[in-house]
Parts: structure tokens; C-alpha cells; sequence
């Protein structure tokens, strides 16, 4: 049946036609939008109104493109892919022996100690070397111990610079006395001093933001001075053998999980549950000094680990008062063993192993104890 807008179909398309939008068309006609399209809907449905789209499809089809060459063309060197992925994998475990050869890094190391006296191993940590807030008075005094005592040991776990290199952590770039270059010609040379008194080093998370900023592992070339010595990137197990006899195993990295601001050792036992038994277990990174010695198992399996937390000498830091830390405390946490049975004596301050160790010349004869009290 013919509607009273057939008549009206051809304007409606001249309309769209000028873009018009249904509104525009409907205040033409004098009616609403919604009634426009309605009537246009219907005109649609009686093929007397082209859809919109078909109205602005106004693009030329494209002629395909022919091939007006009419010559021969040889490309004589065109490069092919000879890609063999096997080939290609076996070279890169090729590479990853080369690396493996280059570093210098280990997660166990093997130490033989002959002596017939007892001997003392120094945890020092968190030196922080280049920080406004170090206190480089008690640092001196005790390198001069480590190079002075005798049999006294030191092993060092990381964070010697305080090397702000990252670009978020600009409030210790600005603070710092020296910068990372002069921290790290610093450590050269100390390390330079100690010489064999070093026994083991790790790196620490100060360290480790020169590889996050440039993939380059500061510490190790820090460390370049003491060769010798093994170097256990994120810390591993000592195993120390004494007079081919006494064993003795420590296990040490910067840091650990599990930390408890009430149980200072507290990661130090959960590294002792999870990770490897050990005798001396270290841990440094929170600037808190602590030492504990217990009792775990029974029979053969019973040992008496000692549990340790080192010190920095950055004792005065500003973003840890900041996130409500006790200020950081001097400790170095020193462990004296005997060399003729599994004994060790822990003491939280190196000064006390000193005294130790100088106490023990006068009552050690031809390689034991001579007490006129002690059997």
C-alpha cells in the first residue's frame, strides 16, 4: 500500500545525499528523528530508498595493475635464508660454556687451612663506603685489626660502596661524599691491603644496581685484588677443611626471605631449614648485628649452629629512620674454630675475638689447650 512519503522518497535521498543527518531531514519535513527513520526504514524495506552506505559509496574500483615489463629479469645473487635452528641453538651452548668459563663467580667453595692454633673468621658487611653517614673512624680500626691479628680472617658480603647509580635513587646520589667511580677504586685498594686475610666475598644489592643499570657485575672487578679468595656472587656454602681433619661449613649471602624485625636471626634458621645445613650461617643487608648459638638434633645428625646478622658502619641513614628502622649498628661478628676439634667460640664484636685470640696464646702449647684449669 503507497505511503504518503513514496512521493516524498526522492528528496529524502537528494537530502542524504547532502549529508544530512535524520534529525536535519526530519525539521525539513517537520517531524521527529525518531519518526524519521522509521520512515525511512520502510522506504528501505520497499527498495524506494538506497541505504545510506550505498548512497556515499562513491569509490572507483581499482583497475589491477598490470605488468608492463617486457624484458627478462635474472637476479643472479639474491640472498636465500639457510637457517638451521639446531645449528643455531648449539651455538649459543657453545657461548654459554665460553661465559661460564669467564666467570669467576661459584655457589660452593672447597678451603684446606693448616694450623696448629685456632683461627678467627671476621663477617664484615655494609660498609657503604662513599656515604655521607659512614663512620669511617671505626672502619679504619678494624681493617688495621684484620691486617695486624694473627689468624684472624675476614669474609666480606657485599654492599662495601654505597654506589647510588639508579636514577630513581637520586636523594644518595646527591648525599654521597664520593662518587661510585672513586667508591670502587677505594675498594680496589683496600682489598689490595687485606691480601690473603680474605677469605670469601659475596655481592650485595647496593652492587647489584650497577648490573641492573649496565649488566656489568661491579663487584667482581672490586674484587680483582683478592683473586685468591673465592667469589660466591649471591652468596653459597664454605666448606673449610682443617689439618685434613676438622670439617667445618659455613653458609653466607647478603641477603635472605624471612626477615622478623623481633628475631633478628630469624632468617638465618629458616636459611638453615630450607636451604643447607651448615656450622656458621650469615646473613647481612639490614644493618642490625646479631648472634645466636643453639642445639638442633640429636645423635650423629647434632650439630650446634651458630646463627648471624652482620652491622654496617653506615650507622647513620636517613631513609631507614625515615621507615621507622633502629639506626643501624657497628658489628662485625667474628667466629674463632679450633684446629684440632669441631669447636667454635662466637663473638658479636670483633674487638671481644681480639681479646680472644690474644688470651688464648698464653694457654696454647703444641697445638692444644694447656689450661691449669681446664683439662
Amino acid at each position: 500500500m503507497a505511503s504518503k512519503w513514496d512521493k516524498e522518497a526522492g528528496k529524502i535521498k537528494e537530502l542524504l545525499e547532502m549529508g544530512k543527518s535524520s534529525k536535519e531531514i526530519g525539521n525539513y519535513f517537520g517531524t521527529s528523528a525518531s519518526n524519521m527513520r522509521n520512515v525511512m526504514s520502510d522506504l528501505r524495506d520497499r527498495d524506494l530508498l538506497p541505504e545510506r552506505d550505498a548512497i556515499f559509496n562513491t569509490k572507483e574500483e581499482k583497475t589491477p595493475t598490470k605488468n608492463i615489463q617486457e624484458m627478462d629479469i635474472d637476479f643472479l645473487d639474491k640472498k636465500e635464508s639457510d637457517f638451521n635452528w639446531k645449528d643455531f641453538l648449539n651455538t649459543a651452548i657453545d657461548f654459554q660454556e665460553q661465559k661460564k668459563k669467564k666467570s669467576m663467580s661459584q655457589k660452593e667453595a672447597n678451603i684446606n687451612i693448616t694450623t696448629d692454633k685456632p683461627f678467627a673468621i671476621a663477617f664484615s658487611s655494609d660498609w657503604h663506603l662513599g656515604s655521607s653517614g659512614t663512620d669511617y673512624v671505626s672502619f679504619l680500626k678494624h681493617t688495621e685489626l684484620i691486617t695486624k691479628v694473627p689468624n684472624l680472617l675476614v669474609a666480606a658480603l657485599g654492599d662495601l660502596g654505597d654506589n647510588f647509580v639508579q636514577t630513581s635513587k637520586k636523594g644518595g646520589m646527591f648525599s654521597a661524599l664520593f662518587p661510585p667511580g672513586d667508591q670502587q677504586d677505594l675498594i680496589k685498594e683496600i682489598f689490595k691491603e687485606l691480601g690473603n686475610n680474605v677469605i670469601f666475598k659475596t655481592s650485595g644489592n647496593h652492587d647489584n644496581w650497577t648490573y641492573l643499570e649496565t649488566g656489568i657485575d661491579a663487584a667482581r672487578y672490586m674484587f680483582l685484588n683478592s683473586e685468591k679468595a673465592p667469589y660466591l656472587r649471591e652468596g653459597g656454602g664454605i666448606n673449610i677443611t682443617v689439618n685434613n681433619d676438622v670439617e667445618y661449613r659455613i653458609y653466607a649471602k647478603h641477603k635472605y626471605r624471612y626477615n622478623s624485625s623481633f628475631n633478628l636471626t630469624h632468617t638465618v634458621k629458616r636459611m638453615f631449614e630450607k636451604v643447607s645445613p651448615f656450622d656458621v650461617g650469615v646473613i647481612a643487608h639490614h644493618h642490625t648485628p646479631a648472634i645466636e648459638q643453639v642445639s638442633r638434633w640429636e645423635g650423629r645428625y647434632k650439630k650446634e649452629p651458630i646463627f648471624i646478622r652482620t652491622g654496617s658502619y653506615k650507622v647513620d641513614d636517613k631513609w631507614a629512620r625515615e621507615q621507622g628502622f633502629v639506626d643501624a649498628a657497628i658489628g662485625v661478628p667474628t667466629v674463632v674454630f679450633w684446629p684440632n676439634e669441631k669447636r667454635m667460640v662466637p663473638f658479636r664484636r670483633i674487638e671481644d675475638a681480639v681479646l680472644f685470640l690474644e688470651s688464648l696464646d698464653n694457654v696454647w702449647e703444641n697445638g692444644k689447650l694447656n689450661s691449669k684449669y681446664l683439662d
